[in-house]
């Protein structure tokens, strides 16, 4: 059996795959340990292919990174919650979790890590890292510790040109932590490194620009009403570095704006550094600006095995910063292994759980995700908490959209002996859930015996939707890195599913942006929203239907089907059927609330390294007033903080002065007692004059401060909870002050909670001001606009 996660992407002529191993290792517990009775976890296996060479026995001091994944507590409970979330007749719609609500309710107990954390620790393993939501444990060991704690022994193969060690006996646990454990990762390392590409060195861009992109799948709208992405942020997960440059000409190249909204997080001691896959991730961050170049991206970095994978899309979930998430990359189900399906599908249930949407990549291998002449897919595109992206053949006239087609191409060893394509087929791991239901998905290929789904009942179908992937029909992208095998001009044309699902993450973020506007809460997970458009009758066509062609065994058809899922997207139609928008009118509202557009002149993400005080902003900005000098500032764990700064009150201030300017922040605090509160300003001259908006936990206030005298102009109430997060917009336009503030998991209000007119001060600096007593204010996004 190959092992070979896939890196989704295809050049003008080849494709792409990729794989690597990095060990890190931190500080070790101490606990007792539990000898109880050893048993084998269900759905354990052993990696090693049957026509591997056994070479020796491995050597027992080599040292291995071991992941440990564990159950949610409530399973039934939890996808119960999840389908209510996304059932529009549930007084739960839309209601998203916050992820301390998540840890309250679903995550495993402090108590049963403990009990594992103990065995570990018993058995001389230790302990690196313990996810926030409890669903990982990272351990590092030598081979003979690993052998004792779980019942292994672990060899070193050939199977031709590759050499790996394996486990060659399945892994065992403490029968009395079975139930909590459902496998483990780090064993082996059959997953091995391949490249296996070519490209088009090209002078100039050729290929879709992203006018072309906009011009395909109708985001222009979006642009003429000044919606460009602001104000959303989109993870990408990554198991390679980039190279900033590359992304600042691909931008400059099109008039896209700068990389400021650009953060980097580094997951499990990667370095950051671009390598062999940089051109994967550089095509992902490009197609993204593309689409929705004002959107906020994060950049997830880590290892390219199957602990770093876990690790980072896990900290996308916990972190909850993103409300899109990009996956391309994926492995096909059978090579997986039902345990590490279920590891996934458990973080991105409580991703789905919080509101966010994730677009994976399926595969370029068609019908054939295991690159062998059996039907399969990848994964984590066939999850049921993701909307499956695959690929289609794109015809453009005169620069406009003229047709699509299935995508194949039979007459390529690359990357499977059928040939390349747009993934799709069936699952055999994950059932068809609710939301899937639409013209064409009952059909020959989802009845009968091919279905092998856990609990009985139809598989789960992907694509849901598709995008251009077709190398020949490819999209210009700009890297040049060396080892990533970039030319030194710089520019090629790219494909593969790896491509269409950030333009779909894109597309999601102006959705987003768009419904926002109407007082619509995020999509989420978008697939309940999409095949509820393609089941009825709408007033805008959502989709291009493609009917043509085939993956290389499933033909497109009318409708659904499992070459292409729903369709191409029309992204300005979805959102008009979305928000219930009857009239053609083809521009949307930029905001329910503003008269006047807004223009970014502060902004800061937070994302970068832990330090005191605030320092440099992620737009270059240097923040000012007590961030600047007090030591109850600081950068933690990529958030603004605030500790214990005591019975003073100090403020933040970031960006020029204003007159006419809003402030959008989000942030939370861990307690409200002895008038403890968060808040913004406007028109802030010193710690003696400005307007500030804030919350105390039981109501929002307006209030200004004229030569060191405070009044407070308007108050209501809004009950607010210690740790939650809540995001607050504060403007001031002449003499009107307005403000609104909600929980971030739910929807901004569409009218301002507090008005007032005064005209004390005129002008100053946008910022925060903040008093915490013995509390820590945690703040994660703030940004400052002139109106």
């Amino acid at each position: 059996m190959r092992k070979t996660p896939i890196k989704l992407l295809i050049f003008s002529v080849p494709i792409l795959l990729l794989i690597g191993l990095t060990l890190a290792g931190l500080h070790r517990l101490t606990a007792q340990a539990d000898n109880g009775p050893m048993a084998l976890l269900d759905g354990q296996g052993t990696p090693v292919p049957q026509q591997a060479q056994f070479l020796r026995a491995t050597d027992t001091n080599q040292t291995l990174n071991i992941s440990v994944s564990l159950q949610v507590r409530d399973p039934m409970g939890l996808d119960n919650l999840v389908q209510a979330i996304y059932n529009p007749q549930s007084p739960q719609y839309r209601h998203y979790l916050t992820p301390e609500q998540f840890q309250q309710n679903y995550a495993p107990t402090s108590n049963q890590v403990q009990q594992v954390v103990n065995y570990l620790q018993g058995q001389h393993l230790t302990v690196t890292h313990i996810a926030p939501n409890n669903l990982l444990i990272d351990v590092t060991s030598s081979v003979a510790q690993a052998q004792q704690a779980f019942n292994v022994h672990i060899n070193n193969y050939r199977l031709g040109q590759r050499s790996f060690f394996a486990n060659a006996t399945p892994a065992h646990v403490p029968s009395s932590l079975k139930p909590m454990i459902i496998g483990i990762v780090g064993l082996d390392n059959t997953i091995q490194l391949h490249s296996n590409h070519q490209h088009s060195v090209l002078a100039s861009p050729t290929g879709l620009s992203p006018a072309e992109i906009a011009n395909a799948y109708n985001s222009n709208p979006f642009y003429a009403a000044g919606l460009h992405g602001e104000g959303q942020t989109v993870a990408l997960l990554e198991l390679d570095g980039y190279q900033l440059s590359d992304i600042q000409q691909y931008m400059q190249t099109y008039n896209l704006g700068s990389t400021s909204n650009i953060a980097r997080v580094l997951v499990d001691g990667f370095n950051g550094a671009a390598g062999m896959s940089a051109i994967e991730v550089e095509l992902d961050m490009e197609l993204l600006a593309a689409v929705a170049p004002r959107a906020n991206q994060i950049v997830y970095e880590g290892p390219n095995t199957l602990q770093g994978f876990s690790d980072i899309l896990n900290k996308i979930v916990t972190d909850n910063k993103a409300q899109v998430a990009s996956i391309s990359w994926g492995l096909c189900e059978a090579t997986m292994g039902s345990q590490q399906l279920q590891t996934f599908h458990n973080i991105l249930q409580q991703g789905a759980a919080q509101g966010i949407s994730f677009l994976a990549a399926t595969g370029d291998a068609g019908a054939y995700d295991c690159q062998d002449n059996n039907l399969a897919v990848a994964s984590p595109a066939s999850d049921t908490s993701i909307t499956a992206v695959g690929g289609t053949t794109l015809r453009m006239k005169a620069g406009s959209y003229d047709s699509e087609t299935a995508w194949s191409n039979p007459n390529t060893n690359v990357p499977g002996p059928n040939g390349a394509g747009g993934g799709g087929g069936l699952s055999m791991y994950f059932k068809s859930q609710n939301w899937q239901v639409a013209p064409g998905v009952q059909s020959s290929y989802t009845s009968g015996s091919s279905c092998k789904a856990n609990n009985s009942g139809f598989c789960r179908e992907v694509p849901d939707v598709s995008a251009n992937a077709n190398p020949d029909s490819g999209y210009a992208i700009y890297c040049t890195v060396t080892a990533a095998g970039c030319p030194g001009s710089g520019w090629l044309t790219l494909g593969g599913t790896s491509a269409s699902a950030p333009v779909w993450a894109g597309g999601v973020a102006l959705l987003n942006q768009y419904l926002r506007t109407q007082g619509k809460a995020q999509l989420g997970l978008a697939n309940s929203s999409l095949y509820a458009l393609a089941n009825t009758q709408q007033p805008f066509d959502p989709f291009h239907d493609i009917t043509a062609g085939n993956n290389l065994y499933y033909p497109a058809g009318s409708n659904y089907d499992l070459a292409t899922g729903l369709g191409s997207p029309d992204f300005y139609n979805i959102a008009r059927d979305l928000a219930g928008v009857a009239s053609g009118t083809p521009t949307p509202i930029p905001t329910p609330t503003t008269t006047t557009a807004a223009s970014s002149i502060a902004q800061d993400n937070f994302q970068r390294a832990n330090q005191s005080l605030w320092g440099t902003a992620s737009n270059g900005q240097t923040w000012g007033g007590e961030a600047k000098n007090v030591s109850a500032f600081s950068i933690a764990n990529n958030t603004g903080q605030v500790v214990k700064g005591g019975a003073a009150s100090y403020s933040a201030v970031l960006g020029p002065t204003a007159t006419n300017a809003e402030v959008l922040f989000t942030g939370s605090i861990t307690g409200f007692a002895n008038n403890s509160n968060i808040g913004a300003v406007l028109r802030w001259t010193d710690g003696n004059n400005w307007y500030k908006a804030y919350i105390d936990g039981n109501s929002l206030f307006i209030q200004k401060r004229v030569s060191g005298t405070t009044t407070v102009l308007s108050s209501t109430p809004f009950t607010a909870t210690a740790g939650t997060s809540y995001s607050l917009r504060f403007r001031a336009v002449g003499t009107t002050l307005s403000a609104k503030v909600w929980a971030t998991s739910s929807s901004e209000p569409a009218n301002w909670m507090a008005t007032v007119n005064d005209s004390a001060l005129q002008s100053g600096y946008c910022g925060l001001r903040v008093l915490s007593q013995s509390y820590t204010v945690t703040i994660s996004s703030f940004q400052a606009s002139s109106v």
